[in-house]
């Protein structure tokens, strides 16, 4: 095989190469980004839940406490 041709196939290989890591290194960084992005968002979403659990049981107790039972069905 002549050298210029080689040199050229080994030119045109390493390009190749180069693209590939290139896509492959930005497909990786997005797919990263998408997960970290979805994880924050599934931790803000049970915050969330959360806050509102926390909120309505207080507003149960704070009922309960207010107002006391009464047992009209005792005759003792």
């Amino acid at each position: 095989m002549d050298r210029s041709i080689i040199t050229a196939m080994a030119a045109l290989l390493g390009s190749l190469a180069g693209a590939a890591a290139s896509i492959f290194t930005t497909w990786l960084t997005q797919r990263s980004q998408f997960i970290r992005e979805h994880a924050v968002e599934e931790l803000r979403r049970r915050e969330s839940l959360y806050e509102e659990f926390i909120k309505e049981a207080s507003n149960s107790v704070i009922d309960s406490l207010s107002n006391s039972f009464v047992d009209g069905g005792s005759k003792t």
